[in-house]
């Protein structure tokens, strides 16, 4: 509960104050924000993990590891998802809970453009998939 409260408290601190704080104070913010979900998914994983199957899990990892490479390539756009699907499936069977996979995968996305691009992967791949998702926001 701690750690899900928190995130509103800095979101809602940037919301209402959000140009008049310093640059600093809003880095911070940020950065508690995104730690405060990266500990609360590691309290998801080891409170929901019963047991440990090592074998299906590095299956999970080469799989994971092996969409990064692509994502750093930029090869096989149309092999994401099925191969995320892949690296999610031995991460079920391994007994860990399955959103260490999707934040696995989420981290191997470049967020930056590279060179000659206006946006980064991350930005062109969220615009293809929003009209897919449920929680669609209003930007």
């Amino acid at each position: 509960m701690p750690t899900a409260t928190d995130i509103a408290f800095a979101v809602a601190v940037l919301a209402i104050f959000s140009t008049h704080l310093p640059v600093a104070l809003r880095s911070f913010l940020l950065t508690l924000a995104v730690v405060d979900d990266l500990l609360a998914i590691t309290i998801i994983a080891v409170s929901f993990t019963d047991s440990l199957s090592p074998a299906p899990l590095a299956g999970s990892v080469a799989t994971i590891v092996l969409f990064a490479v692509l994502m750093d390539r930029d090869v096989g756009r149309w092999l994401l998802l099925p191969l995320a699907a892949v690296a999610w499936a031995p991460m079920h069977a391994s007994g860990v809970h399955t959103t260490i996979a999707g934040v696995l995968l989420g981290f191997a996305v470049p967020a930056r453009p590279g060179p000659g691009e206006r946006r980064g992967t991350a930005e062109r791949l969220e615009h293809l998939w929003r009209p897919a998702s449920p929680c669609r926001s209003s930007r």
